[in-house]
């Protein structure tokens, strides 16, 4: 933890492995991270220094947690995964609420849109995966185009993502209507 410039604290040994993601979750000081062996832990950081700052440990993804995002109004944890699933934690039971069917490709980002009715991934094979909220089994709509991995989604507004991809290109997607709008970035710019 860092205040005033210099560390509070630290945190020995939080994950066995490598930790691919970190979100800042409702308050300010709690947290959550996602490994290498897809373990997803939230860590109170007033607790740090006592021993106990992980208060929740969830091991229910089969690879690497790629990304995450929270929906605070339903107390929801999303996580993509390389196992190629979604997956939805309830923060209230500390419990799996909702893992989707694997896609057999590597799910590399989770965004909400739609004002929280949407959650979007994306995948290594470039195709966006569209999941109406509370029907997280399978998703609802796809949208193409992108020839190679998307490797990173965010949010720009509630219509619009925007992807970065293994071609170098940066691009913006709509949603609902479904279709790449355009190419904002080329590398060779």
């Amino acid at each position: 933890m860092i205040s005033g410039g210099r560390i509070e604290g630290h945190i020995p040994k939080a994950h066995k492995v490598a930790v691919n993601r970190v979100l800042h979750l409702e308050n300010s000081h709690v947290i959550a991270t996602g490994d290498d062996d897809g373990v997803v832990k939230v860590w109170d950081l007033r607790l740090a220094t006592s021993g106990k700052a992980c208060v929740m440990e969830l091991k229910d993804h089969e690879g690497t947690v790629t990304d995450m995002t929270y929906k605070e109004s339903e107390k929801m944890l999303l996580t993509s995964a390389n196992d190629g699933t979604l997956g939805v934690f309830d923060m209230r039971t500390s419990k799996l609420y909702a893992m989707s069917d694997s896609f057999g490709e590597d799910q590399t980002g989770v965004v909400l849109m739609k004002n929280g009715k949407k959650v979007v991934t994306s995948s290594s094979e470039g195709v966006i995966n569209l999941f109406s909220w509370d029907w997280f089994g399978d998703c609802n709509d796809r949208i193409v185009g992108h020839p190679n991995s998307i490797d990173c989604i965010a949010k720009y507004d509630e219509d619009t993502i925007i992807t970065g991809c293994e071609d170098g290109l940066v691009r913006a997607v709509s949603v609902l209507p479904n279709r790449i709008l355009a190419i904002i970035s080329d590398p060779l710019d």
